[in-house]
């Protein structure tokens, strides 16, 4: 089995088979027109969902692009928490066609304001988005902010897809 491969800041990795975040600065006014057009579903602060479950932090796959040697998976997240996340680590592992584990990534998210929504782009190298069946967000390896836990932000973890793969999770939070 492939160890974890971690992200981290927006410096290349060492290895030729990690992701690389992608940043990209944008006007708020052409971020608000581009979640408009998405029609993303976006919890309020402080409120729970319309059939009354918990706040949560959405973590939408959006797309999948292939671009020149690797894999640009683009996530959409919204904190729907009463509190900021600083930091927030999250274990994704990729399965090929076949069913079998491709990789391990360790994805290390910017911080997450309390009601706000980020999106962030992570490029897997020397992979082909076709050969990606399924995604598992296997586990929450650091969550802080005020009050939160790994095991807190695991539970609030609420996964969506837009892409043609299934984003999917473990939502039994397995400890600090």
């Amino acid at each position: 089995m492939k160890a974890r491969e971690p992200v981290t800041g927006n410096a290349p990795l060492s290895h030729d088979r990690g992701a690389i975040p992608r940043s990209r600065s944008r006007s708020r006014l052409s971020f608000r027109a581009a979640l408009a057009t998405l029609a993303l579903p976006l919890l309020p602060v402080g409120a729970g969902s319309a059939n009354g479950e918990e706040t949560a932090i959405l973590v939408e796959l959006n797309r999948l692009e292939t671009v020149e040697n690797a894999c640009r998976l683009s996530f959409v997240l919204t904190n729907g928490l009463d509190a900021s996340i600083e930091t927030l680590s999250v274990e994704a592992v990729l399965f090929d066609t076949d069913g079998r584990v491709d990789r391990f990534l360790l994805l290390k998210t910017r911080p997450l304001p309390s009601g706000r929504t980020r999106v962030q782009q992570f490029d897997v190298a020397s992979l082909s988005c076709g050969r990606i069946a399924r995604i598992l967000l296997n586990d929450v390896t650091a969550c802080s902010g005020d009050g939160l836990t790994p095991s807190a932000c695991l539970a609030a973890l609420r996964p969506a897809s837009r892409a043609d793969v299934p984003f999917t999770t473990v939502l039994a939070p397995t400890g600090d």
